[in-house]
């Protein structure tokens, strides 16, 4: 999840959100690099399924991912992306 495929990820879960009613979630299992557009990209998610009150969920997020959002002291509970308190 980096610039380099932003343009068409972005495009390809939008698309699917806009198809699935009850909410999305995505399996970040695979993803070997993710930069601050991955990141981006993630928040611009939770967002549109929260104006829409669906579901947001990320699955199993890979080493990366975690790395990332635990750099950034976020962490990914149910549906949202939030900071983590505490």
């Amino acid at each position: 999840m980096t610039i380099y495929a932003a343009g068409t990820l972005k495009e390809r879960i939008l698309s699917a959100l806009a198809e699935e009613a009850s909410g999305c979630v995505l399996n970040l299992s695979e993803v070997t690099e993710i930069d601050t557009v991955g990141l981006q990209i993630l928040l611009m998610v939770e967002r549109a399924c929260a104006a829409r009150r669906v579901a947001f969920k990320v699955a199993e997020p890979s080493e990366a991912v975690s790395e990332l959002l635990g750099l950034l002291r976020l962490k990914l509970t149910g549906r949202n992306l939030g900071a983590a308190h505490g």
